[in-house]
């Protein structure tokens, strides 16, 4: 019997490792590199893991001690591919773009995040689309970073021009300050603000928004209803809305919502209905936040109560 038999009876590779932990091959090698799986070795380039090896258990009672925003900030910035922020981005990601009949399936959009790769199966997509995704993943990550910065029309304005990065949109843009919609636009077949009056309007929203002392989930909902009612871009409205909706969520320590496809006629028609219906667009957010908070309680995360 030579090494090599030895080897495949002993040891088990990172790729079979990641497969039974249902976990993604770095963060299988993350284990590996931090020194928390014992026994195994590197041979080369590659990880070799006792095929008795059990998944290590991070320190969830200091993650217990943290809220999400605190949470996120230290898993991005150790790059921890197992916990709630590599769930995070992935699930904001492709639920948002979902929304606007993106094709990727969830595991593709993994694919893009980890792997910085991409497996069509036979779709045929767009170009703008795949960019805006990769641009996603970034502005999540920016919003987690300066969640805690006051919103205002400046920030607005880099979130658009951070997810628009490359596309062909941003051709039509000759400075940072012009990125407002030039003809008119409608949002569930309502006419919005007209371009004239956009940057009006956006002032009069944040001026009103800020002056709360305590914001609460009412406000960030009617903060989404009014901005989609402005739709100050000429494209990427509701993704860039979604984006600052999780921003004031992660500020005032409120159960993040995540609208999923099966969710849009009511999310729709609830962001279209608010001030005569509110409890539409309140039922479904709901909805969303208690599937959020399994995730929040899974990791150990405090959170208020919905």
């Amino acid at each position: 019997m030579d090494l090599n038999d030895n080897i495949k009876q002993e040891y088990k590779s990172v790729t079979q490792i990641a497969q039974e932990w249902k976990i993604t091959t770095r963060a299988v090698r993350n284990y590996c590199q931090e020194g928390m799986i014992p026994g195994v070795q590197k041979i080369g380039k590659m990880w070799l893991i006792p095929e008795n090896a059990r998944k290590p258990i991070r320190m969830e009672s200091k993650r217990k001690k943290k809220g999400l925003l605190k949470a996120l900030e230290i898993e991005m910035k150790k790059g921890i591919d197992d916990g709630i922020y590599h769930g995070f981005v992935i699930d904001a990601t492709f639920n948002t773009f979902k929304l606007e009949g993106g094709k990727l399936s969830r595991e593709q959009v993994r694919y893009m995040h980890d792997d910085k790769s991409l497996s069509l199966g036979g779709n045929i997509l767009d170009v703008d689309e795949i960019i805006e995704m990769s641009n996603h993943f970034r502005c999540l990550d920016f919003i987690i970073k300066t969640a805690k910065k006051d919103l205002d029309e400046k920030y607005i304005k880099k979130l658009f021009f951070m997810l628009e990065n490359s596309t062909d949109v941003i051709e039509n843009f000759t400075s940072k300050n012009s990125c407002y919609k030039k003809s008119e636009n409608k949002f569930n077949e309502i006419e919005t603000v007209k371009p004239e009056n956009v940057e009006k309007e956006i002032k009069i929203l944040l001026d009103e928004y800020n002056s709360k002392e305590n914001v609460e989930l009412d406000d960030v909902l009617y903060l989404l209803h009014r901005f989609m009612m402005i739709s100050p871009f000429s494209i990427s409205n509701g993704k860039i809305a979604r984006l600052i909706v999780l921003k004031e969520c992660l500020k005032n320590r409120i159960v993040p919502f995540l609208i999923e496809e099966d969710m849009s006629v009511f999310y729709l028609r609830g962001i279209e209905k608010w001030k005569e219906e509110p409890s539409i667009l309140k039922n479904i957010t709901l909805v969303a936040q208690e599937k959020f908070s399994s995730y929040l309680e899974y990791f150990g995360i405090k959170y208020n109560n919905i």
